[in-house]
């Protein structure tokens, strides 16, 4: 508690610093961190005419950070209690410290409302609600019961429901959880990544031993399962998302080279290539605007399907040695 206390007052007198350091006149496109979650910098201009700013000056030393995918806060671990904190990245003020919770794995809700916490020792999900002003903890899950190592999780929008993706000897499965504890494994999936759809119990997931991505309807219900790709795509993914509209889903492969756009209106598809291997599908500020790649020294990708057809386009390169101000 007294390290805990002692860390409030530190963040409190860094407000005023950080309002200076983290705020920023002219347009930006969101936030990226280093890999280890130590250094925020922004990414400043619009699509197509954008560079990395500088590091962002929090006023305190963060790592483990996760950046919500609104861009308006971002969530790290703080101080000698490893005390989760909140920084609002408008102005750049610490506006919560979440006592008491010591995450292996973090995952944010697809619009930012809810996150998921793991402990792997403890073998405990918690799920909090009312993110980011007024975070706390909704929901607690002993995941005892569940053989294996948790590898990834999401959360609905509205904290009622996660899917946990365990690893045992090697095989993957799939379990969806809801707040009144109800566990129910999806059969028959190998997950490789997932996520919810945006302010609905509709998830996107994709398969990586059928090579195949679905959007399961209704998850909780009765789970109509759609399958996206034709028989015999390749597999390989890393990422999947949808539109806030819930009328795209993004799928990226590694062995594709790009991003498959899947409209669920007609069910058509076109494929972009990125001349990358994407990482990711990071939402960044705007409409179906993603970061594919990691930043490093080298030039990062985005994907701005807000534009027909869709585009790739990238970053200069930063440093990411330079500390902030």
């Amino acid at each position: 508690m007294r390290l805990l206390a002692c860390l409030l007052i530190v963040l409190a007198c860094a407000v005023c610093v950080c309002a200076q350091t983290a705020s920023f006149g002219g347009p930006n496109l969101g936030f990226v961190s280093d890999p280890a979650g130590t250094t925020l910098r922004p990414i400043l201009g619009v699509p197509g005419a954008s560079t990395i700013g500088p590091p962002v000056g929090l006023g305190a030393a963060i790592r483990g950070a996760v950046i919500s995918p609104k861009h308006d806060y971002v969530m790290a671990r703080s101080g000698e209690a490893d005390a989760v904190v909140f920084f609002q990245l408008s102005v750049g003020a610490a506006f919560q410290v979440v006592d008491g919770i010591r995450p292996d794995v973090v995952a944010i809700s697809p619009a930012g409302s809810a996150a998921a916490f793991y402990n792997h020792d403890a073998k405990t999900l918690e799920i909090l609600e009312g993110m980011p002003q007024s975070a706390r903890v909704a929901w607690r899950f002993d995941a005892s019961v569940i053989a294996g190592r948790l590898v990834r999780m999401a959360v609905s929008d509205d904290g009622i429901l996660a899917l946990l993706n365990f690893a045992d000897a090697g095989a993957r499965t799939l379990w969806l959880i809801d707040r009144s504890g109800a566990l129910r494994r999806l059969s028959s999936i190998q997950p490789a990544v997932f996520t919810f759809v945006e302010n609905r119990h509709d998830a996107v997931v994709a398969d990586e031993g059928a090579r195949q991505v679905y959007v399961f309807r209704d998850i909780d219900g009765a789970a109509s399962r759609i399958p996206l790709l034709p028989v015999g795509s390749p597999g390989g993914f890393t990422a999947v998302a949808a539109s806030a509209d819930a009328r795209r889903v993004f799928i990226a492969r590694e062995q594709a080279g790009g991003v498959t756009i899947v409209n669920l209106d007609g069910f058509t598809s076109v494929t972009i290539p990125c001349g990358c291997r994407p990482t990711g599908l990071h939402p960044l500020k705007g409409a179906a605007l993603f970061r594919l790649t990691e930043p490093s020294t080298d030039p990062m990708t985005i994907l701005d399907a807000s534009t027909s057809p869709p585009r790739t386009l990238v970053i200069p390169p930063s440093v990411w040695g330079t500390k902030p101000e």
